[in-house]
This record gives C-alpha cells, structure tokens and sequence, in this order.
C-alpha cells in the first residue's frame, strides 16, 4: 500500500497517510475540518519485487558485474605489462 502526502489549502496542514491505490482522495483536513485538501505528487514507495524469477535475474546481474571487474583488471594488467615490455625495448 503506497503513502500519500496531503497538504490543506486552507491551513497549511501537511500529512501522509497509507492508502490503497484504488481509495478515493481524502477531501476533508483533519486539522481544520475544511474541504481543501489535494494530494500532492511525491517520490511515493519503493517497488518490491517479489517471486523466485526476480531474485535470479538480481543474481544474474550480480554475477555478470563481478566477472566484468575480473576482466577489467586482467585488462588493465595486460596493458601495464604490454607498457613496460615496450619501455624496456626502448630503453
């Protein structure tokens, strides 16, 4: 259940509140007991993803970022090396 931020135009009143997607808007302010809420646009709540097929794919990913790395510094090895062969050729 996403939270909903409230500000009332009347009194300046601000508060959040769960609410289920499919509630209505709350129109009334709990402070000043006017109609002149509006619910304002927020960051709202996270996404949870849930089931087995998520959790492989966050694995997947995982797996593939640390074998990058891997070859990212046998990369930067071999051209440190392959600069001091030619260095020494040089010199």
């Amino acid at each position: 259940m996403p939270t909903y931020d409230y500000r009332c135009n009347n009194c300046g009143h601000e508060f959040e509140i769960l609410q289920k997607m499919s509630d209505d808007h709350l129109k009334s302010c709990p402070k000043c007991s006017q109609e002149t809420l509006k619910r304002l646009l927020g960051t709202g709540a996270g996404i949870l993803f849930k089931g087995s097929g998520f959790i492989k794919q966050i694995i997947a990913v995982t797996v593939t970022l640390k074998i990058n790395r891997k070859i990212q510094k046998k990369l930067k090895r071999n051209l440190l090396t392959r600069n001091q062969q030619q260095q020494n050729l040089n010199n």
